[in-house]
């Protein structure tokens, strides 16, 4: 796909049109002119125009599957990135970010400043994804479950999450482990530490440009293994009651919500319409798969299934 790459907040960026809503990245600016910044949304296209190495299932229940990991990535283990960098490592990333957004000779003082800035901003933050005292051990827990979890996966012979190919939930897990793994200092060191292998998934997938795919209908999962079940059952036990939670006090027209992450512990946030938003587009992927008894039964026990019940809707 031709395209040219230009860093986000430079003098190539600036004047250039900017997508609805608020400011994310990546920003993708098309030849008519158009800006998107959703990822969920920038691959659906991409798929549309580039239907070749395709990056979802072609099989229907996997597919749903793959919406929700890639979901789950966006909106819950993004919580994770998100605590690591402004807990552990929130002047080494702020500086970061001030000279990303300038260059690697930008003045000492124009980095102190912006990343005083930055750093401020962000941490001021951290209540709103739901960081805080009592939730930043669970968070932190969960993240070493999680790639726990995915180390077994890649371990039991799955170089990617859905199969021998990345898929879109792939790289919404690898957008959230970049800064853990390849910009925050101490972040990366824990990251380390957990699963160097979890790393090399990392690190392989940077570039997959020359990666090959000699048959598109190949290369996917046809069933869930033991190793992606733990991973789903990981994702009903933490995200799914964070959707509902959300979304109920969304209809009580609540601005905060809450609910028991772990026994004896309260996560307590701000209601978020997106992500009420992702609910509904999970029960739509899931309603377009057509044998929704076998892939209930698959999901069995992990939590996901409650997403469907009818007293959720």
């Amino acid at each position: 796909i031709k395209h040219r790459w230009i860093h986000f907040g430079t003098p190539e960026e600036q004047g250039t049109a900017d997508a609805k809503g608020p400011v994310l990245m990546p920003k993708v600016l098309f030849p008519d002119g158009s800006a998107m910044n959703d990822s969920t949304f920038v691959i659906k296209i991409f798929e549309a125009k580039y239907p070749c190495r395709s990056v979802y299932p072609k099989n229907e229940s996997m597919r749903f599957i793959c919406d929700l990991l890639e979901d789950f990535a966006d909106e819950f283990v993004t919580k994770c990135m998100y605590h690591y960098r402004w807990v552990h490592d929130p002047v080494y990333a702020a500086r970061g970010i001030a000279m990303m957004q300038g260059t690697s000779s930008v003045p000492e003082e124009v980095v102190e400043s912006v990343g005083g800035a930055v750093q401020a901003r962000q941490v001021g933050r951290l209540s709103v994804v739901g960081s805080n005292k009592v939730t930043g051990p669970i968070i932190e827990s969960f993240y070493e479950g999680f790639i726990a979890r995915l180390d077994r996966h890649l371990k039991s012979g799955f170089p990617y999450l859905l199969g021998s190919r990345p898929s879109a939930a792939d790289f919404a897990i690898l957008g959230q482990l970049h800064p853990m793994i390849a910009l925050d200092k101490e972040t990366s060191h824990i990251t380390r530490n957990l699963s160097n292998r979890v790393c090399s998934y990392y690190s392989l997938a940077t570039d997959l440009s020359g990666y090959s795919i000699k048959d598109e209908e190949k290369g996917w999962l046809d069933d869930i293994p033991p190793s992606l079940l733990d991973i789903l059952k990981y994702v009903g036990k933490y995200y799914v009651p964070f959707l509902l939670a959300n979304q109920a006090a969304l209809k009580r027209e609540e601005k905060q919500f809450a609910f028991e992450i772990e026994p004896g512990v309260r996560w307590e946030q701000p209601t978020f319409k997106y992500q009420s938003k992702c609910l509904d587009w999970l029960r739509e992927s899931f309603q377009a798969v057509k044998d929704k008894k076998t892939l209930l039964a698959q999901l069995k026990g992990t939590g996901i299934e409650q997403m469907f019940a009818v007293s959720q809707l």
